[in-house]
């Protein structure tokens, strides 16, 4: 399989997913399905985008609570969401 990139990759990998849940236990089509979702999965690229990915956003959400906390915008302080 090729994808023009890893975001695509992985959204791939997820339908797949879901529709593995779809189809019977018995059906040889439900272990193909697995197969090809554990080959994307594993691939060494998807696998750094995912953890790079996930630790960026975790990073990101972080730093805008530790901004919100430190300095409120001017919006919440005008109508008295916070007192300073």
């Amino acid at each position: 399989m090729l994808f023009d990139n890893e975001y695509e990759a992985v959204i791939y990998a997820d339908q797949l997913e879901e529709i593995v849940t779809t189809v019977s236990k018995s059906s040889p089509v439900k272990n193909i399905l697995r197969d090809m979702v554990t080959a994307i999965r594993n691939d060494d690229t998807i696998r750094n985008y995912l953890e790079y990915s996930s630790i960026y956003t975790w990073l990101k959400n972080c730093v805008r609570s530790i901004r919100i906390a430190i300095k409120p915008s001017r919006y919440a302080l005008k109508n008295g969401k916070y007192t300073m």
